[in-house]
């Protein structure tokens, strides 16, 4: 049985961010404005726009900047590290029309007893959207433990498992996870984000790097798992 948590959290939000100079500041001001959250990192990955001094703009933020880029999981990694908070929240950069209710949802929700809260949200991939209708598995905001995350192996040259070797750890050890939705919040392609061909390119070798995060035999595994955080929604969040 969950036990709702009786003391006060501390939570520290992190933003992996490359090339996201149109948003980062609309995201990091959110963040910052909100007493729930301890600390707010971002992390800088190997930008070659104004991101991190655009972040470093905003009062209260702390800004990590990678010598190059180094994907997703290494730029949470790295922020995990430098948090001093027992909770993680992390919040993707380039999300619109997301605000302060929806991350509030997620931190009651979470106090609630659950090991993992999920934030689902709109406008994934077509395909993915007519298969799963909607797709929480990858999101890129969720609150979770500290001390869970330190424990998840990663392997040496992840750039895009990040959310898959979250799922796989909470799912093998049967930590309870939840998805809450969040109505009005979404995220551009990056074909939208950068040039068309750029966009495409980091697309492809996104998509491809997900589902072979655990070798081909695996694919089968990996959306089967995807059903099951799809099918992890509070009771009046069932379609």
């Amino acid at each position: 049985m969950r036990k709702k948590s009786t003391k006060k959290l501390t939570i520290t939000a992190i933003i992996a961010a490359y090339n996201e100079q149109k948003n980062i500041r609309v995201v990091a001001s959110l963040l910052t404005s909100m007493k729930e959250f301890s600390e707010v990192i971002v992390v800088d990955d190997g930008s070659d726009d104004l991101t991190a001094v655009i972040a470093a703009s905003v009062k209260g933020v702390t800004v990590i900047s990678l010598p190059k880029n180094m994907g997703k999981t290494t730029a949470v990694r790295t922020a995990v590290k430098a948090a001093h908070s027992d909770q993680i929240m992390l919040v993707d950069a380039d999300l619109f029309g997301l605000e302060a209710h929806h991350l509030r949802e997620v931190i009651q929700t979470y106090k609630q007893g659950f090991e993992m809260v999920i934030l689902d949200y709109g406008n994934q991939e077509l395909y993915l959207r007519k298969i799963f209708k909607s797709f929480p598995a990858l999101s890129g905001v969720r609150i979770f433990e500290t001390k869970y995350f330190k424990r998840i192996t990663f392997k040496k040259n992840d750039r895009f498992e990040l959310e898959t070797r979250i799922n796989d750890f909470y799912l093998d050890h049967k930590l309870s996870i939840v998805v809450v939705t969040g109505e009005g919040i979404h995220t551009p392609h990056k074909y939208q984000k950068y040039s068309f061909h750029k966009g495409l390119y980091l697309e492809a070798k996104a998509l491809k790097e997900i589902f072979l995060s655990n070798g081909p035999r695996n694919i089968g595994k990996l959306v089967k798992r995807w059903w099951e955080i799809n099918a992890k929604r509070l009771p009046e969040e069932q379609p």
